[in-house]
């Protein structure tokens, strides 16, 4: 199939690192957040034009956009639509001479592909019946946008080699991101130049209305440890298990070292939590060359994390007691509970819980009301439990596809961590189940499944893993075949010569 328009004759570079170029200049007009999202929005531009030329492009763009400004409003025509929607429609554009390909999946991807569609149709259906068009429509959309991005990645990406093509783009983001974040949380200190990408029309605040919690390249701290503590994961994977140099194994373990710290620096409880959990995966299951040093590395630096934390007395070290936020949830969950038991299978409808809640105000412990004036978030606050959202918007059913996803998109992960061939395709599916168990872990805490795609983006990677795990398909011109063929000294540990 043609392209809807010409062929743009671009560099033929294995990585198309012109399309950063628009990064260098944070430093010089990135002070203000409409300038900041511009650039990032070039970006994401250029990576859907390099699409043009090769596919793995086009789904870099869409979760770049995740990682850092997705509700960035854009005015078309008089109209606004979210650098996310307008990203995913290009994409489209992009992708259709893609779309003649086979999706090779397998059986597990069919199941995965299958449930996603299931959720969409039951949830759609529940909308329709229980709530408005407007409503219906809105999660009808960002559903079916996270479900065109699940199926892009496995489209778009057809060896080994583009998956460590886009990891490189989005370590580099990430980093950037996480240097981002270390400038936010000096810049009282030290005077720090100060980058945010909010306000904007899709989301109000700054950093200091976020108690100078950094944001990094994101539009709230939940946001940004969520995404750093998930591409960490997957990185620490690769560094584990595949047989990449001693000099790109300190690199990218240095880009993880920063995440951690910009994560630690939004100060979001959840996200130690959600790292603890997955890190205890990971150390059921991985028996390789550095399984004493990860582990000694995991105790140092919890109790690192601990003790800091309880020096510092700062919001790690704070309870239900002492924080609002924290007393809040117990409130919002037993509401959810107490609506969800009372509406079991068909739930109250897409985003029905802040009118619904105050009628059962009374079903709520008085004790948990008045802790910390918990109260006050009843009729202003959705459940922050993905699973219980799920479940008191579409009931039993939904909640029941929704769990069972979950499930499915690790159990991808397990069978091509313990089938592969590939040792970096292994890390990447062991740095996958870590990744899709912190973010199920962070999930129970916060309102995700209506304002990120980055589940679908994991799920996506469950899809294609078994797909590259093969000899690469030489693409490109002789420049860029140059280019991935001599990039072997990097990513392979140099022969020991027997003395």
């Amino acid at each position: 199939m043609p392209l809807p328009f010409p062929r743009l004759r671009l560099p033929d570079w294995e990585v198309p690192w012109y399309a950063l170029a628009p990064l260098l200049l944070i430093p010089l007009i990135g002070g203000s957040p409409g300038a900041l999202n511009n650039i990032l929005f070039a970006v994401e531009v250029l990576l859907l034009a390099a699409g043009t030329r090769r596919a793995v492009w086009i789904p870099a763009a869409l979760i770049v956009s995740e990682m850092t400004s997705s509700n960035y409003m854009h005015e078309i025509g008089g109209l606004e639509m979210s650098n996310r929607l307008l990203l995913s429609f290009l994409a489209f554009l992009v992708v259709m001479p893609y779309l003649t390909r086979r999706i090779e999946v397998g059986t597990r991807g069919a199941v995965t592909i299958g449930l996603a569609c299931a959720f969409l149709v039951l949830t759609t259906f529940v909308d329709m019946v229980l709530v408005d068009y407007g409503a219906t429509l809105e999660f009808l959309r960002f559903t079916a946008t996270g479900i065109f991005l699940m199926v892009l990645i496995p489209i778009s990406i057809r060896d080994k080699d583009d998956v460590l093509d886009l990891g490189k783009v989005l370590l580099v983001i990430a980093g950037l991101a996480a240097v981002v974040a270390i400038f936010q949380n000096a810049s009282g200190s030290l005077g720090t130049p100060l980058y945010e990408v909010i306000p904007h029309a899709g989301a109000a605040g700054d950093l200091a209305s976020w108690d100078n919690r950094a944001l990094a390249l994101s539009e709230n701290p939940i946001l940004a440890s969520n995404v750093q503590m998930v591409v960490g994961l997957f990185a620490l994977g690769v560094v584990l298990l595949a047989p990449i140099s001693p000099q790109t194994k300190r690199l990218v373990m240095l880009l993880i070292l920063l995440m951690a710290a910009a994560s630690y620096l939004t100060f979001t409880r959840s996200w130690v939590l959600s790292a603890g959990v997955a890190l205890a995966v990971l150390a059921t299951f991985y028996r390789g060359k550095y399984w004493r040093e990860f582990l000694v590395a995991v105790v140092v630096g919890a109790s690192a994390f601990w003790y800091v934390s309880g020096v510092q007395e700062s919001r790690y070290s704070q309870t239900i007691a002492d924080d609002s936020s924290a007393a809040a949830r117990p409130v919002l969950w037993e509401l959810s509970l107490n609506i969800a038991t009372d509406n079991p299978w068909f739930g109250i409808g897409y985003d029905q819980f802040r009118e619904v809640s105050p009628e059962y105000t009374a079903t709520v412990s008085q004790t948990a009301l008045e802790r910390q004036n918990a109260a006050e978030v009843i009729g202003k606050e959705n459940p922050h439990n993905d699973a219980l959202n799920v479940w008191v918007s579409w009931g039993f059913f939904a909640l029941m596809i929704y769990v069972a996803l979950g499930v499915v998109v690790g159990l991808n992960f397990i069978y091509v961590y313990r089938n592969a061939a590939d040792q970096v395709i292994r890390g990447l599916a062991m740095g996958g189940l870590a990744a899709i168990i912190a973010y199920e872990t962070n999930s129970m805490f916060h309102n995700f499944i209506e304002n990120s795609l980055v589940f679908w983006i994991i799920a996506g990677f469950s899809l294609v893993l078994p797909k590259v795990d093969r000899p690469p398909i030489m693409t490109g011109g002789p420049f860029s075949r140059l280019l991935r063929n001599s990039r072997d000294a990097m990513w392979k540990e140099p022969e020991k010569v027997p003395r």
